[in-house]
């Protein structure tokens, strides 16, 4: 589920700034954590 809205995200944020920078460095983090498993 997560991985749909990360797919999702990376696709509207060429729409515009509809996601927070924050937002966009916790899912940075959460990529990372899962490379790390």
């Amino acid at each position: 589920m997560f991985h749909r809205f990360y797919m999702a995200h990376n696709g509207n944020m060429t729409k515009g700034p509809m996601f927070s920078p924050a937002l966009h460095e916790i899912l940075s983090v959460f990529s990372r954590y899962r490379q790390r498993q």
